[in-house]
């Protein structure tokens, strides 16, 4: 993957935020730009990272995004959460917007939270017109700039500072301001930011003078005097205005609306839906160009629900008591009606919404995404299809973002890795200390491409952070293998219980033969340690000897669950624990034929020797050769270079003796 690479930053819609030509890079390995200016991001918001290649090539990691990959405060997406993951654009440079499989192109970001901001934002333009003819006066310019960002624009026809969370802030600029009588007027224009520094006013003047003073008069507005549907149908709604009828609103207020807030139609409605039955009164009103509101024309309407009137009942609805991050499962959320339940909705109001708001659902929710960390309150809601909408159930959670939540630091094999080996054990690190009961083999896995789980043993050592899985048989040959650890509230966690924030895969494929010094498998295992890399020797003479049905294990893979597969286990010149010790006189016990060479003293008693706690250096032997085992063996001392124990028989049988020299027998067997 050689050649120019330039590193784009685009905001979910495809808009280019940032771009850098990477330099300097290394032949492998992780290359890394600096944008120049660093980029604000908002919370919860969609961004997308991309780096073009010239010359076409590029790294992947099949299937990487069929879960998220969260490392906080950024969250990588599972496929389907917010579209396609793994996205790509074939051809020259651009916004990236084609997926398949979910797979990982290898591209990532640096973050670094934004410091402590003091700076307030500065609005470096505002102009409205000089003159006016109407109450609502165009905003000609309102633009402003922050160290960080401009959250938050507003304007009054006040001098006063405003609170940063007063009424009236909007996140885009205002295009209008709506006086209420005329004459000369200063309107005052002000930025805050998401530290809540609000900056100073910038202002300017306009003389209103009212060519029009005549508000418009709404003619005629009628509905039915009874209904049986929370949308009631209006049956009229005129008005008239001495130079022209601008716009149209229908509420439930008799307070007179601003000409400029939500809800004004340039045609007059059609109908108006309620949030319940009963006796309801609807309220006209009209406008002009002058911004003039005219009096309000009301009709009352007695709403009774015929047919289905019984709301839906959320039976059940629980969230997690605390969390580590902004998004938050639902674990359960179900409901009952007398018909059927036709949407499910959870926001953070206790106000009940109506049947027609946004954010319905045919299904339950699963998982709530807040805005922000700290104590929080959910509100579940279900609705049926006369519309009628239940009363809400409400759990709480308190979100806590740590910044320290456990990560996959490195695992073996790695990710894609070919042709590993079928005796291999897999191990994850961790980036911090784990708790040992939740590393286990409920939480941890490895299954094959046809989807079946592969038995296997999990350990955890706590002085590594490390996990290994060991399969408790070969793995197939040229098969692919996907290793999962599981994140979440039901997988691995850190020494404080926060958890791993999603599940971590990877995949490799194993090799197409299996070496001897592995061996295929079969009745006899072959063990040794990675501290003596000479133990493994006892393979090569097994395998030139014509015998290929062993495996062959480190010792720190082998359990009682491994042993019992096996008729005959080959110990190699290792040292082992009390405990293994145990293991392998448990399994001496069971049946299974132990050989061990210079065996560690713990498991002198179960090999029926007596030991002597002396020893003999640079010694010889002499095979008893008139018995079975030693047939054909040559029937003279042998000299062995290095130190052999000295043991004395309990219930064990001698098949060769050591001597101090090449004709002094000892009384100690070999």
């Amino acid at each position: 993957n050689t050649g120019t690479h330039v590193g784009n930053l685009w905001t979910r819609t495809g808009s280019l935020l940032a771009s850098a030509t990477f330099t300097g890079e290394t032949a492998s390995g992780w290359q890394e730009v600096q944008l120049t200016t660093p980029v604000a991001i908002q919370a919860g918001t969609t961004y997308v990272a991309s780096y073009h290649s010239s010359s076409g090539y590029f790294a992947v990691d099949e299937a990487y995004f069929t879960t998220d990959d969260y490392t906080p405060p950024l969250r990588a997406l599972a496929r389907g959460v917010d579209g396609g993951n793994g996205v790509y654009k074939v051809g020259e440079s651009g916004f990236p917007t084609a997926t398949w499989n979910a797979n990982n192109y290898w591209v990532d970001v640096v973050f670094s939270p934004a410091p402590s901001d003091a700076d307030p934002p500065t609005v470096t333009s505002f102009t409205v017109p000089a003159t006016s003819s109407s109450l609502v006066v165009p905003i000609t310019a309102f633009t402003a700039t922050d160290n960080i960002g401009v959250t938050g624009y507003l304007v009054t026809a006040s001098s006063a500072a405003p609170s940063p969370t007063a009424t009236g802030w909007s996140t885009t600029a205002q295009t209008a301001y709506a006086f209420a009588t005329a004459g000369s007027k200063t309107v005052y224009a002000w930025a805050k930011d998401a530290a809540g520094n609000v900056s100073a006013a910038a202002s300017d003047s306009v003389a209103i003078t009212l060519t029009d003073t005549v508000p418009p008069t709404v003619t005629s507005f009628t509905v039915p005097a009874t209904a049986s549907s929370l949308t009631v149908p209006i049956t009229s709604f005129t008005a008239a205005d001495n130079i022209g009828v601008t716009g149209y609103l229908v509420n439930e207020s008799s307070t007179v609306p601003s000409p400029i807030e939500s809800g004004w139609s340039t045609t007059a409605q059609t109908s108006y839906t309620f949030a319940s039955a009963g006796s309801k009164t609807l309220y006209a009103w009209a406008r002009d160009a002058a911004g003039h509101v005219s009096a309000a024309a009301s009709d009352s309407v007695t709403i009774t629900l015929t047919g289905d009137t019984i709301a839906p009942t959320v039976t059940s609805f629980t969230v997690p008591s605390t969390a580590f991050s902004l998004i938050v499962p639902i674990t359960a959320f179900t409901a009952t009606d007398n018909v059927g339940v036709t949407g499910y909705l959870v926001n953070e109001s206790a106000t009940k919404p109506l049947p027609t708001a946004v954010g319905w659902s045919a299904t339950a929710q699963t998982s709530y995404t807040f805005a922000s960390a700290g104590s929080k309150t959910l509100y579940a809601w279900a609705k049926d299809a006369a519309n009628n909408v239940s009363a809400a159930l409400s759990a709480s959670v308190n979100i806590t973002l740590d910044p320290t939540a456990p990560v996959v630091a490195t695992v073996m094999p790695p990710g894609n890795a070919l042709s590993v080996s079928t005796g291999t054990t897999l191990s994850v690190v961790f980036s911090e200390a784990m708790t040992a009961a939740t590393v286990n083999e409920t939480t941890i896995e490895l299954w094959t491409s046809s989807n079946s789980l592969v038995p296997a043993v999990v350990t955890y050592e706590s002085a590594t952070n490390t996990a290994t899985l060991t399969p408790s048989n070969l793995l197939a040959v040229s098969t692919s293998y996907t290793a999962v650890v599981k994140g979440g509230s039901a997988g691995v966690k850190d020494a404080s219980g926060i958890p791993l924030a999603s599940d971590y895969t990877w995949t490799f494929a194993s090799s197409a033969s299996t070496p001897f010094d592995n061996g295929p498998g079969g009745p006899i295992l072959v063990i040794t340690s990675a501290a003596n890399p000479f133990s493994r020797y006892l393979t090569e003479i097994l395998a030139t000897e014509g015998l290929n049905a062993y495996a062959v294990r480190d010792i720190s893979s082998v359990t009682a669950a491994v042993l019992a597969q096996y008729e005959v286990a080959i110990l190699g010149n290792i040292e082992i624990t009390v405990a293994q010790a145990d293991m392998f006189g448990d399994w001496v016990i069971a049946g299974g034929n132990l050989i061990a060479m210079r065996p560690d003293k713990k498991l002198a008693g179960i090999l029926g020797l007596v030991d002597t706690a002396t020893t003999l250096t640079e010694g010889y032997i002499l095979v008893n050769t008139s018995s079975g085992p030693g047939a054909g063996i040559v029937g003279q001392t042998m000299q062995y270079h290095g130190t052999a124990d000295r043991y004395t028989l309990g219930d064990a049988v001698s098949l060769a003796t050591l001597y101090s020299d090449s004709t002094t027998a000892t009384a100690n067997p070999a």
